[in-house]
């Protein structure tokens, strides 16, 4: 399959395939005699992986180990479920910290005056204060 088809049955932009593959993310891609990449199905079952991953938050750090640990042929999963659990807990970690942000906004605290275009005023303080909570979080 050449790359704008892998793109199309992917959902990932021609570019990120070329990135992936620059990164090591994705193999080498065979070229045709005239230089076009082609792709096969196990290309394909990869850039599904990294594509589904990355928009459950995982790293391309977290991703790499993930693909490396599944060429191996050990049995054991310790270093799957330690990526794991370090991922759930980003994962509840930004929760908490949304979820205090919004608990803040629907109280009103956040106290805009809409009309006031001065950033020096003050203004967006509140606004900032909210922010800054989240991440001391």
């Amino acid at each position: 399959m050449f790359i704008g088809t892998v793109a199309t049955q992917t959902g990932c932009s021609v570019e990120i395939i070329r990135h992936y593959e620059k990164i090591g993310l994705l193999g080498a891609a065979k070229r045709t005699p005239a230089g076009y990449r082609i792709y096969d199905d196990d290309d394909l079952k990869r850039l599904i992986f990294i594509r589904t991953a990355r928009a459950l938050g995982f790293g391309l750090s977290d991703i790499r180990e993930l693909i490396d640990l599944s060429q191996q042929t050990s049995d054991d999963c310790r270093t799957v479920d330690a990526i794991a659990t370090k991922h759930l807990k980003e994962v509840r970690d930004k929760i908490e910290t949304l979820t205090a942000m919004a608990e803040e906004f629907a109280e009103g605290h956040v106290g805009i005056d809409p009309h006031n275009r001065d950033p020096a005023a003050g203004a967006y303080a509140p606004l900032t204060r909210v922010f800054l909570q989240a991440a001391d979080q």
